[in-house]
């Protein structure tokens, strides 16, 4: 904790002493300081199999940390955001100007320590500056020190993570849904570097890329998907006297829409078949139970926020069963078991939301190849796209990561919300990160579509 009450410029200023570099390394890398001189530079000569390397072309230290998640997704789909898992950290621009001069004078360098030959050997347990106390604030102490520190000052904890190297701030599944884009990165080193007395950053490369997880969808692919699928559904809207073909053409595409925007705001995992259930009320309700995946250590439900939009688009489902029912019954089909489940729906019964059917009497609840599998190859996504939207959507609005991996129902050992110290309230959670999520729904979808009804 000694790290929080010094300042890192008084402690380990940026001038042309190794301390200052090595501070910086460590900070920035996790590595005990017995390593920092080891780091390579990068040139013509650097090997390809590095972890960290320095670019001094392009005044960045940069840290591969491929080996904490790997892809399972296609990487190589249209419509995801540039990405990959090498995360580049501008350095301060003083410690790069310093560090090319250091490179002129002595141009065969391959590695940070040999940039500083007069170096002497730090040991990790020697103090990083000269103190009286008891427990002294070591080098030891250090790595782990920048990633807390940041936390503290308000930068939220993947970008503490991915600045100090230490990702022990999050749970591993973040890294298989969040994509830091480079300009924000940059924002949260900057803002590091002011509070730590490093002075302005360099600017970020025009080619960098961003980093994480390598399908997640931009907003523009989902609003060409919701695009896609509505047009599929006005198309098929039935005339009074039309076909039960039709009818049916026109409610399996209302369900597979429905299916993809409350997949979304649900934060849905991968489901053969979706698990809401239409004894939800909407017009009280403020969240609803999801069970979609066991957790070990965790039974049951957990809560995901029912936003304004999401509230909605249930009561059109209900007003579309209300209609579709109406047309069954003028079809001679009262007793179908299309049309029990359509009022099952309307009564708010414990049965399926989301149902397409093959015929009046043949029914399966939608799931997730019913909403991704017809869609063309230019607008594939990955299965899990909602959960991937919402954790970068939520952490661009500044909300905490805590609230954030709630919405993503993430449970790993250390963040039980039932644990005695939890500060975890539900009604505050939701007013936290419904009006978020409704916000993101509005960007993303605009309006409510009603299917057969015209309320």
């Amino acid at each position: 904790t000694e790290i929080y009450t010094l300042s890192l410029h008084d402690a380990l200023p940026i001038c042309d002493d190794f301390r200052g570099a090595y501070g910086f390394a460590t900070c920035t890398t996790g590595f005990s300081v017995d390593l920092i001189p080891f780091i390579p530079l990068q040139s013509p000569f650097t090997l390809s199999d590095w972890v960290v390397v320095i670019d001094l072309a392009a005044g960045c230290l940069k840290m591969d940390v491929g080996a904490l998640a790997q892809e399972a997704a296609n990487p190589s789909m249209d419509g995801a955001i540039a990405s990959n898992f090498v995360c580049s950290k501008p350095m301060p621009q003083g410690l790069a100007a310093q560090l090319r001069v250091r490179l002129e004078r002595y141009p065969n360098a391959r590695t940070l320590g040999q940039l500083y030959p007069e170096a002497s050997a730090l040991e990790t347990r020697a103090p990083v500056i000269r103190c009286h106390d008891e427990i002294k604030p070591s080098w030891a102490r250090l790595r782990h020190s920048s990633g807390t520190f940041m936390r503290h000052i308000g930068i939220d904890n993947l970008l503490a993570c991915m600045i100090s190297g230490d990702f022990a701030h999050i749970p591993r599944s973040k890294l298989y849904y969040a994509c830091v884009e480079p300009q924000e990165l940059h924002e949260a080193t900057a803002r590091f570097y002011r509070c730590a007395g490093w002075g302005e950053t360099m600017p970020t490369p025009a080619d960098a890329l961003g980093f994480g997880c390598r399908v997640v969808p931009t907003h523009e692919q989902i609003r060409c998907i919701d695009l896609w699928w509505r047009r599929r559904a006005q198309s098929a809207v039935p005339g009074k006297h039309c076909t039960l073909a039709q009818v049916l053409e026109h409610h399996n595409c209302f369900m597979a829409l429905t299916a993809f925007r409350l997949a979304m705001l649900f934060a849905m995992r991968e489901q053969h078949q979706f698990l809401l259930d239409a004894d939800i009320d909407e017009r009280v309700d403020h969240w609803l139970p999801l069970d979609d995946k066991h957790v070990p250590g965790v039974s049951g439900a957990l809560p995901v926020p029912l936003a304004r939009f999401a509230a909605k688009t249930i009561g059109a489902v209900r007003a579309h069963c209300r209609s579709l029912q109406s047309r069954l019954d003028r079809q001679s089909l009262p007793y179908s078991e299309l049309a029990r489940w359509c009022a099952r729906v309307v009564h708010r019964q414990r049965v399926p939301l989301l149902m397409k059917a093959s015929s009046p009497n043949r029914l399966q609840a939608v799931g997730t190849n019913d909403v991704l599998g017809p869609l063309p190859e230019k607008l594939a996504v990955a299965p899990d796209f909602g959960r991937k939207v919402l954790e970068n959507a939520l952490r661009k609005l500044n909300l905490r990561t805590g609230d954030i991996d709630a919405v993503l129902r993430h449970s790993v050992l250390g963040q039980s919300t039932a644990s005695s110290v939890s500060d975890f309230n539900l009604m505050e959670w939701l007013k936290r990160v419904t009006p978020a999520v409704d916000g993101i729904a509005k960007e993303l979808f605009g309006e409510v579509v009603f299917g057969l009804s015209k309320e």
